[in-house]
């Protein structure tokens, strides 16, 4: 912002340099006192006038600028949260016999559920998967699919929390004793 006003107040001081009438229209007659003071006024007005001007100009820009970015990021936080939870929800769907038979706190239950959820997340969401394996630093297909595992792993929890309270899937296993 302070690089903005420095900018702005150059251009300021540069100004009345600029309004100096050319070489060549001093041949033609010379104005009269009321045009001169005419002119220096206006120059003086613009001169002092210009950076704050630029500096309003370029707060309301950047806040608005700001507003949009926040609402963009907002939304898409959003939709990448609901398609996490679409795939998590098709892991567990796909994983039912697994989860009858070892019940939910089942490792390999989890981590089954994680890869039906990362193939499903990988191939209905590509441009959301690279984001998240850009975001986590990963480079290639194979990092950015653990990325994204990892991602699905952080919420399976909540999904799994959801889905054991839908009456279409089995019920929590009882602690062993």
């Amino acid at each position: 912002m302070k690089l903005l006003l420095v900018a702005a107040s150059l251009v300021a001081l540069a100004f009345p340099a600029l309004a100096d009438p050319p070489a060549i229209l001093a041949i033609a007659a010379a104005p009269s006192d009321t045009t001169v003071a005419i002119g220096n006024a206006l120059t003086f007005v613009a001169t002092m006038c210009t950076p704050p001007v630029a500096a309003i100009l370029a707060a309301a820009l950047w806040k608005l600028a700001d507003k949009w970015g926040f609402q963009a990021s907002a939304q898409d936080k959003a939709n990448l949260e609901s398609d996490l939870q679409t795939a998590l929800a098709l892991g567990v769907s796909k994983t039912l016999p697994e989860i009858r038979a070892k019940g939910w706190d089942d490792v390999n239950v989890h981590s089954q559920i994680v890869a039906e959820a990362a193939n499903y997340f990988l191939q209905r969401f590509p441009n959301r998967a690279s984001a998240i394996g850009s975001s986590a630093g990963a480079v290639g297909p194979g990092t950015q699919a653990e990325a994204g595992a990892a991602t699905l792993m952080a919420r399976l929890p909540e999904a799994i929390t959801i889905a054991a309270a839908s009456p279409a899937t089995p019920p929590a296993a009882a602690p062993a004793v």
